[in-house]
């Protein structure tokens, strides 16, 4: 993917985040002409950009829902609620094609029959005359085959057909739009017909311009594009110009300006020497020009034609060749795309995921450079270390040089290891305001009154993160207002508001980042809890259940106390998802519930995933790494202290009875002959169980950059991965929940 759709992408993704915001927000106060304003533009820019990458359908689409927010500007309507669903399906059209475009590269295929729908649904609210007599919706019903077909004496001649409905104000700027259709090249049919229907002379605005022109042309598409670029890209003016796949190909490529514009910057980017990435560019500028060219309808016939066969990506030649089908390209050579490349590899292209971006402030990007300086000064104080070993300095001397460096070499290590992840940390906010939309679709769909607040949105944590909290939250979220929240008559009845809050509430607490998601509304009913379970053959009778174990239960996969599964909840799969999720990332969940007040889920999240703190132990003379966040304490339990229950070995430990396993039995090793008096036990937390782990011996605390196994040791139970130690030794991190289940 070039550089240019990776800014296309990041950069729509934003728009559509602030479009949503804003319409959210004038659902509450349709007045608000600053976020009417702020929407409009974001539609605007979303606008542009599918033109700078060509890409007419999303602008084609786009452009109706501008109209229905230009009226709503102009004053003539106020946005219903109805009006901003439509926008704000619209928008989901635009997020669907961004995810397309992400993971293939290339724009989707139904990308027209989509627009052409978000043409037809915007203009049928905007307007309350029939929609197929509104330009816009002209762009759905096939204007051009009705026009080739009342011209079908030049449509064998015709290349491009043009729809042209001009600014109702251009007259205010001196435009002429009937001027401009006249003097198209290649002009064969014309027709002008009436945008709205006439009104009176006495009641109409001469200066208003209520003309839609529609025409045939025999010259290119590029050509008609530089003779309409007066028209001003401010205006409100639509115009569409298609090209005809059963034209007869004209001696021009037929490729838009800005098309011709992004293969000439891939030659020129493929024309750079590079000794390192060459496979990686050669590969985006493929994806590009097969995309350009896939859409052209001259050199899509060539493309289906092309023996696509040239060297690997990481092959000089395969650039030389990408690099002459560029340039004939743009040369318009009228030969089939031939190349002297006999060699035997696909020109398929790759199904490798978008790059991601991440935005990163300046002040962390120079904190980095500045650290980068010292290391490089610590680095010198080394070599100087090292000279004055070789030059004989007495070992004393040599001790404190040495001693003073490696402090100094730490300190800037752990500085380089929190600006590194500081750069990977994303605000609470990029999650939270996702749920702006969700919860006011739900609260629709369910017919209730909820109300979303956020806090704690700048509080930051690890990108990983950030982004994996989404449907953990959403199922709570889900599962708050379907079961949670009341409906407003009985909410009223029990003195609260009618409208129900919502809190999305994010804060860092130590090491650690808490979230939690809370609701006012009716609680947990224990009783329903425990019913169901007795009804499953969970529990023998209400009694024996505790309200701890009531919500250990909502935990469990598939229980449920819903009457009946709708397309909220229901199936019993919200929170057992939410926990594996969760525990995925290092983390922990809790409920808090207080019957008729509200009920609280709290995530427990590292701040990082990327470093992890762990503890290390020896077993059978083998280091093994103990996740930190695993551990309770470490103590020594003398023989005395174990007892048996059955075949099982058990300990008490503060007040509680909690199982004795071997590490080395467990993990298949043969227990050390020499058994002594006393023994280490590290004791771990495996889910809200404890348990004690006999080790041979407690090493040192760490944080160390866990790396994921592979190859034929991938995926061993009971293994979370691996580390290297500073003597070079590999060391085996622990899952300990895996390995003690």
């Amino acid at each position: 993917m070039t550089e240019l759709l990776e800014q296309f992408l990041v950069e729509c993704r934003e728009s559509v985040q602030q479009a949503t915001l804003d319409l959210l927000a004038l659902e509450g106060e349709s007045g608000d002409h600053t976020r009417l304003d702020s929407a409009f533009r974001s539609f605007h820019t979303l606008k542009g950009g599918a033109g700078i990458v060509d890409f007419p359908d999303m602008a084609r689409g786009l452009h109706a829902a501008e109209e229905l927010l230009a009226s709503a500007r102009s004053g003539t309507r106020t946005l219903s609620t109805a009006d901003i669903g439509n926008c704000l399906w619209a928008l989901d059209q635009v997020t669907g094609w961004l995810d397309g475009i992400e993971v293939k590269g290339i724009v989707p295929e139904d990308a027209g029959s989509t627009a052409d729908e978000m043409v037809r649904r915007l203009q049928a609210a905007l307007c309350e005359e029939p929609p197929g007599k509104s330009p816009a919706a002209l762009l759905a019903t096939g204007w051009l085959t009705s026009l080739l077909n009342a011209n079908h004496d030049v449509a064998a001649r015709a290349s491009t057909g043009l729809l042209f409905q001009p600014d109702p104000q251009c007259f205010f700027r001196g435009e002429d739009p009937l001027a401009l259709v006249a003097g198209l090249p290649g002009l064969l049919a014309l027709h002008v017909e009436q945008v709205h229907v006439w009104p009176s002379l006495r009641e109409g605005d001469p200066f208003e311009c209520n003309l839609l022109f529609t025409a045939l042309s025999s010259a290119p598409k590029d050509a008609l594009l530089r003779h309409t670029q007066a028209i001003s890209s401010d205006s409100s003016s639509l115009l569409e110009i298609r090209e005809l796949s059963s034209a007869v190909p004209d001696q021009r490529a037929g490729l838009s300006r800005m098309a011709r514009l992004v293969l000439e910057a891939q030659s020129q980017l493929l024309s750079q020497v590079a000794t390192t990435g060459l496979a990686g560019r050669v590969g985006a500028a493929r994806r590009v020009v097969m995309n350009i060219l896939a859409r052209s309808v001259r050199h899509k016939d060539a493309l289906e034609r092309y023996d696509s066969s040239v060297p690997d990506a990481d092959d000089p030649e395969g650039r030389q060749a990408l690099v002459l089908l560029i340039d004939r390209v743009l040369g318009d050579d009228a030969q089939v795309l031939e190349f002297s490349v006999n060699r035997d590899s696909r020109l398929a292209i790759p199904n490798s995921n978008a790059a991601r971006s991440l935005r990163v402030s300046v002040e962390r990007i120079d904190a980095l450079v500045n650290l980068a300086g010292e290391l490089s000064v610590a680095k010198n104080a080394i070599t100087h270390a090292a000279t004055l070993a070789r030059s004989g300095t007495p070992s004393a001397d040599l001790a404190a040089v040495l001693e003073e460096q490696q402090s100094r070499l730490e300190r800037l290590v752990g500085e380089l290891q929190r600006s590194v992840l500081s750069i990977r940390v994303l605000p609470m906010r990029q999650v939270f305001q996702r749920f702006q939309r969700l919860v006011r679709d739900l609260a629709t769909e369910t017919g209730k009154s909820v109300v979303l607040v956020t806090e704690g949105e700048n509080t930051e944590a690890d990108k990983t993160i950030v982004e994996a909290l989404g449907e953990p939250i959403m199922h709570v979220v889900r599962n708050a207002i379907d079961h949670g929240v009341e409906p407003a008559d009985e909410r009223i009845r029990t003195g609260k508001p009618p409208h129900a809050t919502i809190c999305l509430r994010a804060a860092k607490v130590g090491d650690s980042i808490v979230v939690e998601v809370e609701d006012d509304g009716r609680g947990v009913d224990f009783a329903r809890v425990r019913r169901v379970a007795a009804e499953r053959g969970l529990t023998t009778g209400f009694a024996s259940l505790s309200d701890d174990d009531a919500l250990e239960l909502l935990f469990n996969p598939g229980f449920s106390t819903a009457a009946t599964v709708n397309t909220v909840s229901g199936r019993g799969v919200g929170m057992d998802a939410v926990r594996s999720a969760i525990e995925a990332l290092g983390g922990s969940v809790g409920i808090e519930t207080k019957p008729g007040s509200g009920t609280i889920a709290k995530f427990t999240l590292p701040y990082s995933i990327l470093m992890t703190p762990l503890v290390t132990v020896e077993v059978v003379k083998q280091a093994f790494g103990v996740p930190l966040e695993k551990v309770i304490e470490t103590r020594r339990l003398s023989r005395g202290d174990v007892s048996m229950v059955g075949a099982a070995r058990v300990f008490g430990h503060r007040g509680h009875t909690i199982p004795l396993v071997s590490l080395a039995a467990t993990l298949g090793e043969t227990p050390s002959e020499t058994i002594a008096d006393d023994f280490q036990v590290v004791v771990v937390l495996v889910g809200n169980d404890m348990c004690g782990i006999e080790v041979d011996d407690v090493g040192e605390t760490m944080d160390i950059l866990m790396r994921p196994i592979e190859g034929v040791l991938a995926g061993i139970e009971g293994v979370a991965g691996l580390t290297i130690l500073g003597d070079g030794r590999v060391m085996l991190v622990l899952d300990v929940e895996a390995l003690l289940k």
